[in-house]
Formats: structure tokens, sequence, C-alpha cells
């Protein structure tokens, strides 16, 4: 006949735990830490316990309790799982425990009871043997037994579910876990940046607050002009985002592009000089030294034109002094002319008068005709030329000098 103990005392040994630390523990070895109430998670283990020796499930209940002290080590848990080892009928584990508690806890204040229920099983195993054991459970996540080894599990709360506290991997609810939860866009496992998800748990993307890559600022947005703008570049010209107070802006510091370095349409009146314009001062006003077309201002004076006529005049009166030249050469060389008629018409009429130094005299008549014929024709073309063109530049500068000539910048 198998002797069972009354594992309704479970129930007393829990309300006694969850309202109090262990008061056993004022007698333990002083190595013995002080320890606090129990964790949600551990008081759950417990109550998964209880439940299961409520319900007669014993090899069950003995694999929590003994979960539970590799937990929270106390000496309730390692009886308690020596009380269900041996109402499951597992004699050798049952004597194991009793005698574990005994060496772990000799001053626990049961240890009478415990010496009794020792002897008890011993006995009882002497004469029907060492009973059924319970088998022996592969260890998995999950399964409450928490198994701190490197690497190994951080929590385990009975089951593999995700974000209650210990996730499905059993370790704890939390970013770089591996465990993609509530709140998370991707878990990797690591807090590395830039790697596909950055370590606050969001995909790796420019507005996830984290700077990775080839981002110079991330503030959380894809707000533009609050200083770090969608494309994760600081707020300014030439960051390729229109702002405030931007026309454009093409992601460089090029003129004449469509987009000017002020980040203005490239245009006349922007305060760049681009393309044909020959200045840009930024407006629209004429006058100011570079008009509305982007042309330097024109100053108008009438000197150019007065210099012309001047110069005009000047060519006039020479002409006409080169006309009276020739005309006079011309005049010479008809008086030549007349001379040598005269002489002739005297050797015609006195010829034994008139033919001494005949000769010398038509020598000397005939070569001041030439001369004067090759001064007086040179003259006549020249000054008339010469008149010709004074003229004309005398009607070209009085017309510059009435109708203002356009100097730019107001000098010649």
């Amino acid at each position: 006949m198998t002797i069972r103990f009354p594992i309704d005392l479970l129930g007393f040994w829990l309300g006694l735990w969850l309202l109090t630390t262990t008061p056993s523990l004022a007698a333990a070895p002083p190595s013995a830490p002080t320890r606090a109430a129990p964790s949600p998670m551990t008081a759950a283990l417990l109550g998964a316990a209880v439940t299961a020796a409520d319900e007669e499930r014993y090899c069950d209940s003995l694999y929590l309790f003994e979960a539970l002290h590799l937990r929270v080590a106390t000496p309730r848990s390692l009886y308690n799982a020596a009380e269900v080892a041996f109402a499951a009928g597992d004699r050798v584990k049952a004597l194991d425990l009793y005698r574990l508690t005994q060496q772990r806890y000799p001053t626990f204040e049961k240890a009478a009871l415990v010496q009794s229920r020792a002897n008890t099983v011993f006995n009882d195993m002497m004469k029907r043997g060492p009973g059924t054991a319970c088998a022996v459970r592969a260890d998995t996540c999950g399964d409450w037994m928490l198994r701190p080894t490197e690497g190994g599990e951080r929590c385990d709360d009975g089951n593999v579910k995700d974000g209650d506290g210990c996730d499905g991997n059993c370790t704890l609810t939390a970013c770089g876990n591996g465990i993609t939860t509530a709140g998370e866009q991707c878990d990797d496992g690591n807090a590395t940046n830039g790697d596909g998800c950055d370590g606050n748990c969001l995909v790796s993307r420019c507005g996830n607050g984290i700077v990775a890559g080839a981002e110079v600022c991330d503030d959380g947005n894809t707000d533009d002009g609050d200083g770090c703008d969608h494309t994760c570049v600081p707020t300014g010209c030439g960051n390729g985002v229109v702002t405030g107070g931007e026309q454009c802006d093409d992601g460089n510091a090029d003129d004449g592009d469509g987009c000017d370095a002020g980040c203005t349409v490239s245009r006349c009146g922007n305060g760049i000089v681009t393309g044909l314009e020959q200045c840009d001062d930024g407006n629209a006003i004429d006058g100011d030294g570079c008009e509305s077309s982007c042309r330097r201002t024109l100053i108008k004076q009438p000197l150019p034109g007065v210099v012309v006529s001047i110069l005009s005049g000047v060519g006039i009166l020479g002409g006409a002094g080169m006309i009276f030249g020739g005309a006079q050469s011309y005049g010479l060389a008809q008086s030549a002319r007349d001379d040598l008629a005269a002489a002739e018409a005297g050797f015609a009429d006195a010829p034994s008068e008139s033919v001494v130094g005949i000769d010398q005299t038509r020598q000397a008549i005939e070569e001041r005709d030439q001369n004067a014929a090759a001064i007086g024709g040179p003259l006549l073309t020249g000054g008339l030329g010469l008149a010709i063109a004074g003229t004309v530049g005398l009607g070209v500068g009085i017309w510059l000098a009435l109708t203002n000539t356009e100097i730019e910048g107001g000098t010649l």
C-alpha cells in the first residue's frame, strides 16, 4: 500500500510564501541571501505547481517545483518537490529530495517532519521497491525551467508567447532580443545600426531616429525645414530639398543649370550672373548700373557727337584749302600757257626780235605748266574727297550730338 502525504498543505505554503519573504531563512546559514517577495513570473510558476498537485498531476507538479527551486531556492520549494515526488510513486526521487532538503536547509522549521518523511519513504522503498519514476523532460524554452547558462535562457514563463515579458526564445521582451513584438518594426537580435534593423528596432531608413549609412542626420520624422530634411541631410541650400525661402534646390552649388547657388531659379534678377547676362544686381530697377535686362546701364552723352562734328569741320576746312591750292596751281599752269602763246605770237610778228631765247622761254614755260598740273590735280582730288568726308562726318556728328550716345557706365 502506497503512503500518500497530505498535499493540500501546499495551499498553506503558497499563501504564506506569497504574502511574506521566506522567514525560514532567518535561521539559515549566514551565506544564504535575504530574498524579497517573488516576481509575478515566479508567483505564476508556483501557482502552476500547486494547481498540478491539486489536480493530482504529481509528475508535472514535481517538475514545476524543481523549476521553482532552481529559480528561487527555498526549503519549501524543495520540500514540496519531495512531497509530490512521493505522491507520484517515485520513491527514489522523493528520498533524494527529502535528504537534499535536510542537507541544504538543516534549520528548516519542518526539519523534523522532513526527517520523518525521509524515514517513511525509505522504509516503504525497502518493502515495495523504487516505485515508478517520473519521465525525464527534454529541456525546451517554455518549460518553466530557467537555465541561465552562457548564451542560454534569460527567462522562462512556461510558454512561448511573445510580448508577455518573456518571449518565445526565453529572452526578456525588449528590443534586440531577436523577437519582433508590439511597438517594434523589426528585431534582428542586435543593436547595430544600418544593417536593415536599427538599434531602436525600427527598419533602417531615413526618419527612424537613428543616423546610419549615408545619413548625416535623422530626427525621427520626414518633415522638411526642421533642421533635418526627409533625405536625412541638414536643412540648407544645396541639399536637394526645397525648403522655406528657397525657390529651388538641385543639390549642388552650380550656377546657370536651372537652379543657382543661392537656391533661386536661374534668371535675370536673382543676383547671380549667368549665361549671357552682363550683370545681375538682384532687382529689376533700371538706371542703377545694371538694368532689368541684366545689361549694364548705358549713360547718354553728347560729347562724342560734338567731337565728331568738330573733327568733321576741320576736315571740311582742310579740303577747301586743298581745293583752293589746286585751283591756284591750275591758274599758274594756265598763265604759263598764256605766256607761251604770247611768245609764239611775238615770234610770228617779229621773227628777228623773238628768235633770241625763244627755246629757253618755251622750255621754262612748259616746265612751269607741268609742275602746276602735277600739284593741282592731287590737291583738287584730295581736297574734294576731304571736303565730302568732312561734310558727311559733320552730319553724323551733329546727329550724335543731338541724339546722345549711350556709353556703358558713363565712360567713353
